[in-house]
């Protein structure tokens, strides 16, 4: 009988315990960030920050403020399609698979007791697993799935972290964060900057990691996967963005109900975001193995074809909570709006003990779009924000620049401190600024039929911290960040 149509089925007792290899080889390894079989991921849990680079230019909230109140529209998020996936596989040497898929919501019946959190767990999975040029899988999987795809039109390039730390200062939240920032062509790129590329977060508590692991399975196409992210493209404020963010994970009955609507019209449970046509997806495992050979680091990007394209509207976003600890929306919702992530899950628990009716599945589509009402002004300051960040990058001779804050302070404008510190590698850089023509390995190979062809996957197979809420939240499950 499967093991989920078995009542008496308890997942977090094995032969050898809940710490068993394979019961977390079986249930994906997700959440575990030091990989099977490899130490090349060595955690830095205290590290001091990095010297800072000469001043520039500040920037207050003050700054931001126009007597002229702008047209709603400016804050509005247009034509949001999704752009392209990947998933990082659980082994000794980075390496990714384009589209990958995120892991399925399988729950449980009744009630079952999971272990607190024990783990180590860094703030920013991509770049622990790839610290030289964190954002280059993203770059990769987006020109691996988007043939002749357009550069020159994509103003700004970051994830959820960076783009969220900025909103966070444009609403006046005090926030600590620090970033670099450049321009490649007409793209300018976020990078987020921590005090080490593999700096743990500390203090957790709570279930946000071992219940995933519990209630979520990867499917046998992309079995060995770590952890999920998915880019989206959408248009604010007159510019568009390439946003990066992690994917806790799909609802397969929510992707099979829009699989026949046509692109654009509403879906059962979520945004109403275009899907890029499948035909689009590039099968050759080697074509964009380019960019990191003479990197240093564990070893080059492996690139390999996995998986399949899931509609926005079946991803989900995971909070975990100890009951009569409510889930903070005010600190989620900016970072639902910024990934465009329509359906929230979350589960409540008495010291490590989940029942299912406790255990809610919601469309958030509504609540977003009352929050992004109620914060207009924000983010029209968010809006002006971000204008002037591009707009100082671009006027830069090298492109470069590092945006710093401190708690509620001003935003400074500098001069990175490492000038050699580059967000992606030079050979991605001219393809991506178009002084390079991608390679012919980047056209879709067709078969007799026409039809793409995609080799099978023969490898075993994540914002960041996947059910974290944010810093000054919830206080339980420790230091979160979008």
């Amino acid at each position: 009988m499967d093991q989920r149509g078995n009542e008496n089925f308890r997942p977090y007792r094995g032969r050898r315990g809940w710490n068993s290899a394979s019961w977390r080889i079986e249930r994906g390894a997700r959440q575990h960030d030091t990989p099977r079989g490899g130490s090349w991921i060595s955690p830095e849990p205290t590290v001091d920050p990095k010297p800072y680079g000469p001043l520039l230019k500040s920037i207050t909230i003050e700054d931001l403020d126009k007597e002229a109140q702008e047209s709603e529209s400016i804050t509005s998020i247009k034509n949001c399609i999704y752009a392209a996936s990947y998933s990082w596989l659980e082994k000794s040497d980075p390496g990714i698979v384009v589209p990958g898929k995120p892991p399925t919501w399988t729950p449980l019946k009744g009630s079952h007791k999971i272990p607190q959190d024990n783990g180590e767990y860094f703030r920013d999975k991509n770049s622990a697993r790839y610290p030289k040029y964190p954002m280059e899988p993203a770059v990769q999987s987006v020109l691996k799935m988007n043939q002749g795809f357009q550069t020159n039109e994509v103003d700004v390039f970051g994830c959820s972290s960076t783009i969220g730390n900025l909103l966070h200062f444009a609403r006046s939240n005090p926030k600590s964060f620090r970033m670099l920032v450049e321009a490649v062509g007409d793209t300018v790129f976020f990078l987020r900057q921590e005090n080490s590329p593999r700096e743990l977060i500390p203090n957790v508590k709570g279930c946000g990691h071992t219940f995933p692991e519990a209630y979520t399975t990867w499917d046998s196409d992309v079995k060995g996967s770590a952890c999920h992210a998915r880019i989206v493209k959408y248009q604010l404020g007159g510019m568009t963005f390439l946003v990066r963010f992690g994917c806790d994970g799909y609802i397969r009955e929510y992707a099979e109900a829009g699989q026949h609507q046509k692109l654009g019209e509403p879906k059962k449970g979520g945004i109403t975001a275009e899907v890029l046509d499948q035909s689009d997806l590039l099968g050759d495992p080697e074509s964009l193995a380019i960019s990191s050979k003479n990197a240093p680091g564990p070893g080059p990007l492996a690139i390999s074809s996995a998986g399949k394209i899931i509609p926005q509207h079946a991803i989900f976003d995971l909070k975990t909570r100890l009951q009569g600890k409510q889930v903070r929306m005010e600190d989620l919702l900016p970072r639902l709006w910024i990934s465009q992530i329509p359906n929230l899950i979350t589960a409540y628990h008495r010291w490590g003990e989940f029942n299912d009716a406790e255990i809610h599945v919601e469309s958030v589509e509504d609540r977003v779009r009352e929050w992004k009402k109620e914060n207009e002004v924000g983010l029209e300051k968010f809006v002006r924000l971000l204008r002037k960040v591009v707009e100082i990058a671009r006027a830069r001779k090298d492109g470069k620049i590092e945006i710093c804050r401190t708690e509620d302070g001003a935003l400074e404008i500098r001069a990175p401190a490492d000038a050699d510190r580059d967000v992606l590698p030079e050979p991605l850089k001219k393809i991506w600024s178009q002084k390079l023509p991608p390679s012919d390995a980047l056209k879709p190979k067709r078969d007799e039929e026409g039809a793409d062809t995609k080799p099978e996957n023969d490898e075993e197979d994540n914002e960041p911290d996947y059910t974290a809420c944010s810093a000054e939240g919830c206080g339980y499950c420790g230091q979160c960040t979008y």
